[in-house]
């Protein structure tokens, strides 16, 4: 007995010493990486991941978050350097998945393999959301060249991730066709766990197409003279996005500049008589993307669902995963000059509902991965049980639960929604002052902005984070009269 209890131990040590025995110290830094940034320490939540070493699997999200702690701490030559290894990475791993794809041996293989010993890929919206946080680096660099590049690269990775997502979930379902699995009751079981969040995740949209982007684009794409692909970005944001007032100005814009009269007639009819049409003479304008909060991470939870096994059906508990939202004090940002109110911020992207329903539209594909290697759990539980007998089955379970954890990374210091002010200013040096309102309207906290250069029909770039009630912001200035 005595030797029994010893090798049924072993085993299931084995399977745990997989999932704890890497990643611990990692995870510590990142952790106190989280609590730096959260309180606007920027620079030191760099210095704490920088002295990390993080398991492989890993690896993207460390560039990520790395890359954005060098942002906002307003080192974006190093941000970009962060960031474009993140690319490299991000392009190995959809290469890999781009074979497993097609080798059906190797799919299956690979949904026999807990989540969290994966590499991290990525979400989609997120990205997308690493190429705008490029070309927004290149902008403070004063590089409108290469931002262009990268916002040519986020429309290929909405592309490309679109068809691998889609081709994933379908064979997911295909495997659970192939055992005859009741999928309308799996979907049904995850809509009871997610049904607090409904609200945000319909809001949402489409998880490939971010607004944020599309807009940043159009303003790009209008510094370099392509007023056409300007429109066409512009009207995508409107239709993202119709209740982002800053775009309806570019849409009356750029359909004169292109003699889309019908266009034009449509847009003046949909927006009424008070929308700026033009940049008034002797002004330039000043674009201010704002960074808002933290986005929301994930928790895991646990869901039954059925498991249809050779002889009966068993109840069996999936670890899953749910994002849970970050509060965030502030709600606005509003610009001002000389105790004068020039404008506020709009939400244009929420990356909160972007998450939540990016986590929504994979949910059924997760569960049919779990459900699988529940499966074959089950064989290794009853091969316990039948050369170890009770103590090795019983602990075999502890053991397999256990080593059974949902996923819970994401690219954890992405903020919690993206705003944008847009709006004619008198060319010259301004001295702005940003305020963080609170939603009743109070004001948290005023980041000062000064010596901004706005030349006569340039466009000056003020990009802002918030973290909580801390706040810091950069600019920088294109010239050049454009038309208007």
């Amino acid at each position: 007995m005595r030797l029994l209890r010893h090798k049924a131990l072993s085993l299931a040590a084995g399977l745990l010493y997989i999932l704890l025995a890497s990643g611990c110290a990692y995870n510590r830094a990142a952790r106190q990486a989280d609590v730096a940034f959260a309180r606007g320490d920027y620079a030191g939540a760099a210095a704490t991941l920088e002295e990390a070493s993080p398991p492989d699997r890993d690896q993207l999200l460390h560039l990520l978050e790395l890359g954005t702690c060098y942002q906002c701490a307003g080192d974006f030559a190093t941000s970009n350097a962060r960031l474009l290894s993140a690319v490299a990475v991000a392009r190995g791993y959809d290469e890999r998945a781009r074979v497993s794809l097609r080798d059906a041996a190797s799919f299956l293989a690979a949904l026999t393999v807990n989540d969290n010993m994966l590499p991290y890929r990525g979400e989609p919206y997120e990205r997308v959301l690493l190429h705008t946080t490029l070309a927004m680096n290149y902008l403070l660099l004063r590089d409108p060249e290469n931002a262009r590049v990268e916002i040519l690269q986020g429309y290929q990775v909405q592309k490309e991730m679109r068809e691998q997502n889609d081709e994933a979930i379908a064979k997911s379902k295909s495997e659970a066709a192939k055992r005859s699995w009741d999928t309308s009751r799996i979907n049904s079981e995850i809509g009871k766990a997610y049904a607090g969040q409904m609200q945000t995740i319909q809001s949402a949209g489409n998880v490939y197409q971010n607004a944020f982007m599309y807009y940043l684009s159009s303003i790009v794409y209008e510094m370099n003279g392509e007023i056409s692909d300007a429109y066409i970005d512009a009207k995508t944001v409107h239709a993202l996005n119709p209740n982002f007032l800053p775009v309806r100005r570019d849409l009356l814009r750029y359909s004169k500049q292109l003699g889309a009269r019908e266009d034009y007639d449509k847009w003046k009819s949909e927006f009424g008589e008070g929308t700026e049409e033009s940049l008034p003479k002797g002004s330039g304008e000043v674009v201010l993307l704002f960074a808002r909060g933290l986005a929301p991470v994930k928790e895991q939870i646990k869901i039954l669902l059925p498991l249809p096994l050779e002889k009966r059906i068993d109840l069996v508990p999936i670890a899953f995963p749910r994002f849970v939202a970050r509060h965030d004090p502030v709600a606005t940002l509003r610009l001002g000059e000389n105790c004068a109110v020039l404008g506020v911020t709009q939400p244009l992207m929420s990356v909160e509902a972007t998450a939540e329903r990016n986590l929504w539209e994979q949910a059924p594909a997760i569960a049919i991965r779990q459900l699988i290697r529940a499966a074959g759990k089950v064989v290794l539980q009853e091969q316990a049980r039948k050369n170890y007998g009770p103590i090795g089955f019983i602990l075999m379970i502890i053991a397999t639960d256990l080593s059974e954890q949902a996923d819970v990374r994401s690219w954890r210091n992405l903020p919690q929604d993206f705003q944008a002010l847009r709006l004619s200013v008198p060319s010259g040096s301004h001295d702005f002052v940003m305020d963080l309102v609170s939603p009743g309207g109070a004001v948290l906290d005023s980041v000062p902005v000064n010596g901004v250069q706005v030349p006569e029909g340039g466009i000056s770039f003020i990009v802002l984070r918030s973290t909580g009630v801390h706040g810091t912001a950069y600019h920088a200035s294109f010239g050049g009269k454009k038309s208007p």
